[in-house]
C-alpha cells in the first residue's frame, strides 16, 4: 500500500471511530419497586393509607427548558461522566447553537418557530459524515441533534393541547392530528436512538398521548404492561399513573404485574383463596427478591384468614435487611397471633418490631400494638411497670385516659413506676377527680405527689381545691373552678389550652384502644356523668339568688348567658350536651340587680338559640 493510501485509510477510520455518545444502562435496576410504609391491614380503610407517597410529577406536557433538568425530571439517568464530557465538548458546535435558538423560541411559546428549527436541526443528519458513520454502525449525531429529534414530538404534543385547561374533558379541545404526529415523532426518535438519553421518556410519554387522546382502555393496558418491567416499575411517575388511571380495573393474579397485586391487596378489594393459590404459583416471578414474595403472600394469608399458616410459614423477618419489609412481616405475624388469641407470642413479636423502629411515628404505632395485647387480656398493670417498653407520650396518655379505672390508677401510682409514666397516671387521676368534684381526694393527691408531678394546669387552683376539700359548697371556690375549666377548655376527653403543656388527648390512639378494651366502656360511662361548667355556673347563680348581692352572683349570671353564645362557647361550657337555655332569665336578673357591674357591661345581649 502506498503511503498516501495508508494515510487516507487511517484518517477515515479515525474519523469514524471518534467517540460520540455511547449510551450506558446506568447499572442494574432494583427489583420491582420501593416498599410502601409497613402494613396494617386492620385499619378501617387501609387502601388510602398505603398509596405510595411520591411527589406528584411535574406536568409531562410542559416544555424541556434545559437538557440536564430534563434528564433528571424524566427519570432518564443514563449519562456517564465520560458521556457528559463528550456532550459538553460538543456544545460549541453549530448544532448546539441552533438548538439554543430553537429552545429560546420554545421558552416564549413560539412553538411553530421552535418546531421548524428542531426539524431543520434533525434533518442535517444527511451529511457525508452521517452516512459514513451509519454505514459502519456508529452514531454520527451530536447531543443537540438528538435532543432536537426528541423535542419535535414534545413540541407537537404541547401544541396539540394549547386549548385544554388541564381539567375539563381533554377530548373536546385536543388537536387529534397533532397528537398523532407527536406519536410518530417519538417513534422516529426511538428508531434512531433506541438507547438514547431520552429513550425512556419517549417510551413513557406515549402514555401521555393516550391520555390526551382519551383512549382510557389503551392507557390502562399500557400502564399495566409497563409495570411488568422491573426497571420501569421503579419509576414513581409510572406508579402514580397506575393509581390515577389503571387501578380501578380488576386484577388478574395469574397475569398482572407483581406491583399491581401488592397495591391491590393492600386495599379493600376482596382476596379469594384461588387468588392466593394463583399468586403462590408465581413464586418464580420473585426469585430475585424472595422477601417481596413473602410480603405479598403474608398479606394474602392474613386477608384470607389463614393466620396459623402465616405464623408458621412466613419468616419472622429477623434476617430481612429491608427496614419497611421487616416491619410489615412482623406486624402481620403479630396481628395473626392476636387473631389466634396467642397474646404472649404477639407481644414478643411486637417487641422485636419495636427494636427495629426508626421514627417516633413507628414507635407510637408499635407501642399501641403492644398495649393492645395486654388490654385484650384485661391486664393493664404491666403497661405502666418499669419493665414495660412503652415510652410514647400519646400511647401512655391514651391508655391512662381510657383503659384504666380509678382503682387501677391509684394502684399503679402506689407501685411507683418510672417518673415519666407516673406523671401520666397522676395527671389523669387528678383530672378525673376535678371533673367528678372529688375535691377531697384531689387535695390529698396534691399533697402526696411531688411538685414536678403536678400538672401546671393545677398550679393556680391548688388553694381553691383545698377550700373545696373543706367545704364542697363554697360558691366562690366553685365558680373559680368552673371558670378555670371553661377558660382552659377542660372536658371529659381532656382538651385544653396547649400553653399549659398539659397531657393532650389523641383521637387516633384513643379510638384504637377503645375498640380493644372492656374497661374503656366503663370509662365512657363515667365520663357521661361528669357535669360541665354550665351546671356549676347555674348552680352558683341559683344558690346566691336568695342571699345578699355579690360580685360572685353577677359573674355566675354572666357565664350562664355566655354559655349559649355560640358553638365554641357551648363546647367550653356544655360539652355538646343539651341543656335548657336559662340565659334570658340570667340576663334579666343581671341587668336588674347588677346594672352597673363589670359583668353586666360584659353582657349586653342574651342568646335565644345556640348557633351550630
Amino acid at each position: 500500500m502506498k503511503p498516501r493510501h495508508l494515510f487516507y485509510t487511517v484518517a477515515i477510520l479515525g474519523f469514524l471511530y471518534t467517540p460520540s455518545a455511547s449510551y450506558a444502562s446506568g447499572g442494574e435496576p432494583n427489583v420491582y419497586f420501593s416498599f410502601p410504609p409497613y402494613v396494617d391491614l386492620d385499619t378501617e380503610n387501609p387502601g388510602s393509607e398505603y398509596i405510595y407517597f411520591w411527589d406528584n410529577p411535574t406536568r409531562m406536557a410542559m416544555p424541556i427548558l434545559f437538557p440536564d433538568y430534563d434528564r433528571y425530571d424524566l427519570m432518564d439517568n443514563k449519562e456517564t461522566p465520560e458521556q457528559k464530557t463528550a456532550r459538553d465538548a460538543a456544545n460549541g458546535t453549530k448544532s448546539y447553537a441552533a438548538y439554543q435558538i430553537a429552545t429560546e423560541a420554545f421558552n416564549i411559546s413560539d412553538y411553530e418557530k421552535a418546531l421548524t428549527l428542531y426539524q431543520q436541526l434533525h434533518d442535517r443528519k444527511k451529511s457525508l459524515k452521517s452516512k459514513l458513520y451509519n454505514f459502519f454502525g456508529q452514531k454520527s449525531d451530536d447531543w443537540a441533534t438528538e435532543a432536537a429529534t426528541y423535542m419535535i414530538g414534545r413540541t407537537q404534543m404541547i401544541m396539540a393541547q394549547t386549548l385544554w385547561d388541564g381539567y375539563s374533558d381533554v377530548t373536546q379541545t385536543i388537536d387529534e392530528k397533532l397528537i398523532e404526529q407527536a406519536g410518530k415523532s417519538f417513534e422516529t426518535y426511538l428508531k434512531e436512538y433506541p438507547d438514547g438519553l431520552y429513550a425512556n421518556s419517549a417510551r413513557n410519554i406515549k402514555r401521555r398521548l393516550l391520555l390526551l387522546a382519551g383512549k382510557d382502555k389503551a392507557l390502562s393496558d399500557s400502564i399495566r404492561e409497563a409495570l411488568h418491567n422491573p426497571e420501569d416499575a421503579q419509576n414513581p411517575f409510572l406508579f402514580r399513573e397506575f393509581i390515577n388511571y389503571a387501578s380501578d380495573a380488576p386484577i388478574n393474579v395469574k397475569t398482572d404485574a407483581i406491583p399491581i397485586i401488592l397495591y391491590t391487596w393492600l386495599g379493600n378489594d376482596p382476596i379469594t383463596e384461588q387468588d392466593l393459590k394463583d399468586f403462590e404459583n408465581r413464586q418464580q416471578d420473585t426469585e430475585a427478591n424472595h422477601d417481596l414474595y413473602n410480603m405479598i403472600r403474608a398479606i394474602g394469608l392474613y386477608r384470607t384468614g389463614k393466620y396459623k399458616e402465616l405464623t408458621e410459614d412466613i419468616p419472622a423477618a429477623s434476617e430481612t435487611a429491608n427496614h419497611t419489609l421487616a416491619l410489615s412481616l412482623l406486624s402481620l405475624r403479630g396481628r395473626s397471633y392476636i387473631k389466634q388469641e396467642q397474646y404472649d407470642q404477639a407481644r414478643a413479636t411486637f417487641v422485636k418490631m419495636l427494636e427495629r423502629a426508626s421514627t417516633e411515628d413507628e414507635r407510637e404505632s408499635i407501642e399501641l400494638e403492644i398495649a393492645r395485647t395486654k388490654i385484650m387480656e384485661d391486664d393493664t398493670k404491666w403497661l405502666f411497670s418499669k419493665n414495660s417498653p412503652l415510652k410514647n407520650e400519646k400511647v401512655l396518655a391514651a391508655i391512662a385516659q381510657n383503659a384504666l379505672s380509678d382503682e387501677e390508677l391509684v394502684a399503679s401510682l402506689r407501685d411507683s413506676p418510672s417518673a415519666d409514666k407516673r406523671r401520666f397516671l397522676a395527671q389523669e387521676l387528678m383530672l378525673r377527680y376535678l371533673l367528678s368534684r372529688q375535691f377531697e381526694q384531689l387535695d390529698a393527691l396534691f399533697k402526696t405527689e411531688k411538685k414536678t408531678d403536678i400538672p401546671k394546669i393545677f398550679a393556680k387552683i391548688k388553694s381553691t381545691i383545698s377550700a373545696l376539700a373543706r367545704n364542697p359548697k363554697d360558691e366562690t371556690a366553685l365558680l373559680e373552678i368552673a371558670t378555670y375549666e371553661y377558660q382552659n377548655f377542660i372536658t371529659p376527653i381532656h382538651t385544653f389550652d396547649d400553653t399549659y403543656h398539659t397531657p393532650y388527648y389523641d383521637f387516633s390512639a384513643y379510638d384504637q384502644i377503645k375498640s380493644w378494651c372492656t374497661p374503656c366502656q366503663k370509662t365512657e360511662e363515667k365520663r357521661a356523668s361528669y357535669e360541665p361548667p354550665y351546671t356549676i355556673f347555674l348552680e352558683v347563680a341559683q344558690n346566691l339568688k336568695s342571699k345578699e348581692k355579690s360580685e360572685t352572683e353577677a359573674q355566675a349570671l354572666h357565664y350562664v348567658v355566655t354559655c349559649f353564645r355560640g358553638n365554641s362557647f357551648q363546647k367550653q361550657c356544655k360539652w355538646d350536651k343539651t341543656f335548657e337555655n336559662k340565659g334570658k332569665q340570667a340576663f334579666q336578673r343581671l341587668h336588674k340587680i347588677y346594672p352597673d357591674s363589670t359583668w353586666a357591661k360584659k353582657t349586653p345581649y342574651f342568646y335565644d338559640d345556640p348557633i351550630y
